[in-house]
């Protein structure tokens, strides 16, 4: 069930004026666009900026008569039904080209994907890709934020396979990752998890660890990572922070 401001067929529409904006279940739509509307001054947290991932699901940014798209800067506007591009605009709205006046630090983004023998508990990983950058093991997790269960691969391996497909908020200090699984015909299950590290200094991302950590995860069977410019807290502003870095794995 999903506690909407404006609930259509296509969009359950979420207003939200306050600093930070965070995942939370009720957010959860069935079987609609996520769509949460906030003023320029807001920040999403982590988690539910990698929640919108449906062709219609939208951080909406409300400045003034403008409404633009806090993820990329998009021009929006309301159909009656949900928030789309505005073919009328052109270029990015002016509020997602203004300078922030937070400090900006690196952030590691590593996507990874891969196979759980059966019976094997999940998560392994993660827990790897943690220890190995960080040099400890996540504290916490849960659906939604905040993530409050301490930190168990036995119990988190039992949430996951019991509903697949879900994502699960895993969090330590700097670091959040979002995690799903899907069962495959063999009894093994497919896990994909999105694994977000900060710093406070972008040149202290290990960059030219990352391969050898990478190399070294097992059951991987794709993998990809970036440094993207941001907050070291891990919240995301709706303005530009600049060009993602890949780094070759």
């Amino acid at each position: 069930m999903s506690i909407a401001d404006v609930l259509t067929a296509k969009a359950s529409v979420i207003l939200q004026d306050r600093a930070v904006v965070p995942l939370l279940a009720w957010m959860a739509p069935e079987g609609r666009a996520l769509q949460v509307v906030t003023p320029p001054t807001s920040r999403l947290t982590l988690p539910l900026s990698l929640a919108l991932v449906g062709p219609d699901d939208r951080w909406v940014v409300a400045d003034g008569d403008t409404f633009y798209d806090g993820l990329t800067g998009h021009h929006l506007r309301w159909d009656g039904d949900c928030f789309g591009p505005d073919p009328r605009a052109q270029g990015h709205a002016a509020g997602f080209t203004v300078k922030s006046e937070a400090a900006v630090g690196g952030q590691l983004f590593l996507t990874l994907e891969n196979r759980v023998p059966p019976g094997e508990p999940l998560a392994g990983v993660l827990s790897q890709v943690c220890q190995a950058v960080l040099g400890y093991l996540p504290t916490g997790w849960g659906r939604n934020e905040p993530a409050g269960l301490r930190w168990d691969r036995g119990r988190f391996s039992e949430e996951l396979r019991s509903r697949p497909g879900r994502a699960v908020v895993v969090c330590s200090a700097g670091m959040v990752s979002t995690t799903s699984v899907m069962p495959l015909p063999d009894g093994s299950q497919l896990e994909q998890s999105t694994v977000v590290i900060g710093f406070a200094d972008p040149s202290t991302v290990p960059v030219p660890q990352m391969s050898g950590i990478v190399s070294k995860l097992p059951g991987v069977t794709a993998a990809s990572a970036q440094v993207r410019f941001g907050r070291p807290d891990l919240t995301v502003e709706p303005r530009w922070a600049g060009a993602p870095v890949p780094i070759q794995l």
